[in-house]
């Protein structure tokens, strides 16, 4: 079975999410065994795999909020390249103005996630900033079929 790629950060941020909701006995993990317990196992493994993280050693939690970071960032990126690049013809002022509104929140989204990057920035920040950026992609990527 294909793993939707259209939802990579909407995935990404619920996994993430997940860990800093369960009660985390120590701050190592294992990828696949953290991925089991992920709303969406297949796809956090998905990523595992194609982005070379499968291995059997133990890491850091942190080391998955930067994957889970550097991912989001990622698609941020390409659906803003996608959004600024795809020529949308527009019926009139107002599908222009939302077009503008959707570009900023990209603009802005990915602002946020690299400030997310900062070691000073408390995983709860990380989290809501996670959270908004999701938001402000779902938004673009339905409202302009910005599917990346």
């Amino acid at each position: 079975m294909a793993i939707p790629i259209s939802n990579n950060v909407t995935t990404l941020i619920l996994i993430w999410s997940c860990f800093f909701s369960l009660p985390l006995v120590n701050s190592l993990w294992d990828f696949e065994f953290w991925c089991s317990r992920t709303p969406y196992p297949a796809t956090c493994n998905y990523h595992s795999i194609n982005h070379g993280l499968q291995n059997p050693a133990l890491k850091p939690v942190s080391h998955f909020r930067k994957i889970a970071l550097e991912l989001a960032l990622e698609q941020a990126i390409q659906t803003w390249e996608k959004a600024t690049k795809s020529g949308i013809r527009f019926r009139n002022k107002k599908e222009k103005g939302a077009w503008n509104d959707c570009v900023q929140l990209l603009d802005d989204t990915i602002f946020h996630l690299n400030r997310t990057f900062c070691p000073e920035i408390k995983d709860v920040d990380v989290q809501s900033l996670l959270n908004a950026a999701l938001t402000n992609l779902q938004v673009c990527r339905d409202g302009f079929n910005l599917r990346t």
